[in-house]
């Protein structure tokens, strides 16, 4: 590997490159090798290294083919991690391909490159390059189109059934719809006990209201009544009717009252 980094290694040979590709096991270790060569083919392009250029961008194409074959692989698997809540440590559970480096793009891509036929691929890629120096041709691309026709050719496979991972990511869902369910259920409770007590307090409104209404009648009659007593006790000769006691003025009318009859 240490090939890959220092362009003045006798390692960075095509041979070399093959058989670190050869032995790598998970994407992230592909994808550093793929990331290596991309740089050495720059450093190549920049030193004006054709040979080195080449090589380095063929390192490149077979990394991102076996790129392809791992991701597929580990899909069939269930060995890649799914996107979401990291509940284990980094250190024991298997990266996502993002984790990896590898965004959605490459991904097709590579897998693509998976798809085309062994033979196929190596006739691609050697023919690409005895044309590459005269044509500067992309042999992804040519790659990428026999992929795609090799995914076509295909037969179609049953459907596979739901991963560990989208079961719990659907019970998870299936959770958050229900309580939100529950708690709408709650707020509508709430909603009908608040209505219930705000028609008992208008009610209790209403009663007060009647209530101060009739105290308020009962008062002008007795006020009224007040005032025709002292009346009264004026008639009879009451000396002050308005500060006499009421009690006396109408033992003075009762007394008076019965003079007139007698005197009928």
């Amino acid at each position: 590997m240490n090939a890959l980094i220092k362009p003045s290694a006798p390692l960075v040979r095509y041979e070399a490159a093959c058989k670190a590709l050869a032995e790598a096991r998970a994407v992230d270790e592909v994808q550093d090798i793929r990331n290596k060569a991309e740089a050495m083919r720059v450093y190549g392009m920049q030193a004006k290294n054709k040979a080195l250029e080449v090589d380095a961008a063929e390192i490149r194409i077979r990394a991102e083919r076996k790129l392809g074959e791992l991701i597929a692989e580990q899909k069939r698997g269930d060995g890649l991690a799914k996107p979401g809540p990291k509940s284990v440590p980094t250190g024991n559970r298997i990266p996502t391909l993002a984790e990896a480096g590898i965004d959605k793009k490459l991904s097709s891509r590579a897998q693509k490159m998976a798809a085309v036929p062994a033979e196929e691929f190596e006739a691609e890629v050697g023919e690409w390059r005895q044309r590459v120096q005269a044509e500067h041709a992309r042999v992804t691309t040519r790659l990428e189109k026999a992929g795609e026709r090799a995914e076509k050719a295909m037969p179609e496979s049953e459907p596979e059934g739901p991963t560990l991972a989208e079961l719990v990511d659907e019970l998870q869902a299936e959770n958050t719809r229900l309580t939100a369910l529950i708690k709408a259920s709650e707020a509508d409770d709430l909603k009908a006990e608040a209505i219930k007590w705000r028609a008992a307090y208008d009610r209790a409104l209403a009663s007060q209201s009647e209530a101060m209404d009739a105290a308020a009648r009962s008062e002008k009659r007795e006020t009224y009544a007040v005032r025709m007593c002292r009346a009264c006790g004026k008639a009879a000769g009451v000396a002050d009717p308005n500060h006499t006691d009421l009690r006396d003025i109408v033992k003075a009318v009762q007394a008076m009252a019965k003079e007139v009859r007698h005197a009928a």
